[in-house]
């Protein structure tokens, strides 16, 4: 069984996709109710929409041309504006979808992974059409992994109000489009998935949560929910929580783990994740007894020193992998308590 495949989609998808998008340009409709009909779908507007979609797909193919060389970005930014300038004539004209879906494939290459997403959106037909769908969604996908390899770094352009985004609070936005703008879609279930890792790596546990769950709960029959159940596990083990982990928790924990376990040889992406939710879970357990053995020494009475002695020693002991193990040992050291070999 397959549990992962990395996407294949790379700047050779793209520029085979604009070439597509470019052939279909001068008849695409799709946008529009009716050619004639919309509010402000005067001949007037339609004929510069075009003429500015005309000179964008021209730009466009000559940047692809020249891909690789100074003249491409120069190139990039001469579509984007003629783009842009279809765009704001207004979404009546049957020039818009194109010329949006345009403008976002010359953000793309232009390394404006957001404003390439924002124009991803405008462009979807107003009438189903699944092939545009797909290529939309394909592209979305490979937008929300870029913007997802710059981790809790600020992305620039990228903000909701005056919130800057990260790399992962702006993936996951993208990721959980995808899935909103066609749940049924194969693309779905790995765009949830991601969703939620985005999520965990940025340490907002709960959103994670949340998104591994609808993935068992709308997609549990996909390769993505048994990659989803470790993910939740590491997710509910490493939530903070104010009494730690409480036995309900910690025996769900473990119960995710066991339902995955057995596949484990079968893919070393689900082999991670399981290490990493067992990772987690030692060092939410280590944690609480650390965090209690701090209340003991705060006590400062002879038998509380015992026991957050006891304590420490303990995580040592039992979670010696942990990252509070080293925070426990610097701990015994300056209350002068050997610890020999307890840690590994």
């Amino acid at each position: 069984m397959i549990f992962h495949r990395r996407n294949g989609y790379g700047r050779g998808f793209l520029a085979k996709a604009i070439l597509l998008a470019l052939c279909l340009s001068s008849s695409f409709s799709l946008c529009a109710e009716k050619d004639g009909e919309g509010k402000g779908d005067t001949k007037k507007n339609m004929l510069a929409a075009s003429e500015s979609l005309k000179a964008g797909d021209d730009a466009a193919v000559k940047a692809i041309e020249k891909s690789g060389t100074k003249e491409s970005k120069a190139l990039w930014e001469k579509a984007l504006s003629s783009y842009e300038k279809a765009v704001e004539i207004g979404p009546d004209t049957a020039s818009f979808c194109p010329a949006a879906f345009g403008a976002a494939m010359a953000k793309y290459h232009l390394g404006e992974y957001w404003g390439a997403f924002i124009f991803i959106e405008k462009s979807f037909p107003k009438r189903f059409e699944a092939k545009e769908v797909s290529r939309r969604l394909e592209m979305e996908s490979i937008i929300a992994k870029e913007l997802m390899a710059k981790g809790g770094a600020v992305v620039d352009g990228a903000q909701e109000g005056k919130k800057k985004l990260s790399g992962y609070a702006a993936a996951s936005r993208v990721f959980k489009a995808i899935v909103y703008n066609d749940p049924r879609s194969s693309s779905a279930p790995q765009a949830l998935l991601l969703q939620g890792d985005c999520h965990l790596r940025a340490g907002e546990f709960e959103e994670a949560e949340k998104a591994y769950r609808d993935i068992e709960k709308f997609m549990g029959k996909t390769e993505q929910a048994i990659l989803a159940k470790a993910s939740l596990a590491e997710a509910l083990a490493a939530m903070p929580r104010k009494g730690g982990m409480t036995q309900d928790v910690s025996l769900e924990i473990e119960q995710l783990i066991a339902d995955v376990e057995i596949y484990r040889d079968d893919s070393k992406e689900l082999a991670r994740r399981i290490d990493a939710a067992e990772s987690a879970k030692q060092e939410a357990f280590a944690g609480d007894l650390l965090k209690k053995s701090k209340y003991h020494f705060s006590r400062r009475t002879k038998r509380d020193r015992n026991a957050g002695i006891f304590l420490l020693e303990d995580i040592l002991k039992r979670f010696p992998k942990a990252p509070s193990a080293v925070e426990a040992k610097e701990l015994l050291d300056g209350l002068g308590v050997e610890t020999g070999d307890k840690k590994e």
